[in-house]
C-alpha cells in the first residue's frame, strides 16, 4: 500500500512538471510579504466557516508559509 501511495504522489509531481504547474506561490510572484493579507482574505472568505476543522489567521499563515 505505500508504495502505492508513493508511487501516486510521483505521479502527480511528474504531471505537474509536464504541464507546466508551478509547485511554490513564490513560483508565481507571490512574496513572503503577501502572505498575512492572504492568510486574513482566505480567513475572512465565507468559504472558511464551512471548514470541518477550524483555522485560525495563524494556522493559515503557517500553510501559506509551506507552500511559499
Amino acid at each position: 500500500m505505500r508504495a502505492a501511495r508513493s508511487a501516486a504522489v510521483d505521479a502527480v509531481f511528474a504531471l505537474n512538471h509536464d504541464v507546466g504547474i508551478p509547485l511554490h506561490l513564490r513560483d508565481v510572484g507571490v512574496s513572503k510579504e503577501d502572505i498575512p493579507a492572504l492568510a486574513q482574505a482566505a480567513f475572512d472568505d465565507v468559504c472558511t466557516g464551512g471548514n470541518p476543522r477550524e483555522a485560525t489567521i495563524p494556522d493559515i499563515v503557517e500553510l501559506y508559509h509551506t507552500a511559499w
